[in-house]
């Protein structure tokens, strides 16, 4: 449930993490409190952003959450459905996207999605200098392929950099 969010995941996908530690329980008015303790970073970095969903993963999930939502809830519109979110992450700070697009599609067809990038994150209050994420607008179909088209500029050297993978929803 917690890869099906957007700021709950960053964390959990650095490659080069040794271990991940999760717990919750509910409070006297029901409400979850989770701990995320993650450590041990082994390894150097990427040199490159890591996406999530990873290119051909299948069976993805097709909502956010899971039904559920997240505190901070990223959506915009806390009364619309949401689609499982996609992201970008720069584990090292190497170079970072300056002027970041992204658009997911399926079957040639753009889904409309908030997109939430350094420049503009989803939160004002929730900066993500790091990150890039999509988040669908509807629920993802099931057992359908999706492809996503990022672009940005790379803050260090000013080159234009692309990344374009694919996955597949669960049915």
């Amino acid at each position: 449930a917690l890869m099906a969010t957007l700021y709950h995941r960053f964390e959990m996908i650095d490659p080069r993490l040794a271990e991940t530690g999760v717990g919750w329980a509910f409070d006297q008015d029901g409400v979850a409190v989770v701990v995320i303790h993650v450590g041990g970073k082994q390894g150097k970095a990427p040199a490159d952003p890591v996406v999530y969903p990873g290119d051909g993963q299948k069976e993805v999930p097709v909502e956010f959450g899971l039904g559920g939502r997240e505190t901070p809830d990223p959506v915009p519109d806390p009364k619309a459905s949401a689609g499982y979110p996609v992201t970008l992450q720069w584990p090292e700070k190497g170079w970072l996207p300056v002027g970041a697009t992204a658009v997911m599609k399926c079957d040639g067809k753009e889904i409309a999605a908030w997109v939430s990038t350094p420049e503009k994150p989803a939160r004002s209050d929730w900066p993500t200098p790091d990150r890039v994420s999509l988040i669908p607008k509807e629920k993802l179909a099931a057992g359908k392929g999706y492809t996503v088209e990022f672009k940005c500029t790379r803050s260090d050297d000013k080159k234009e950099w692309t990344k374009s993978w694919s996955f597949t929803t669960a049915k």
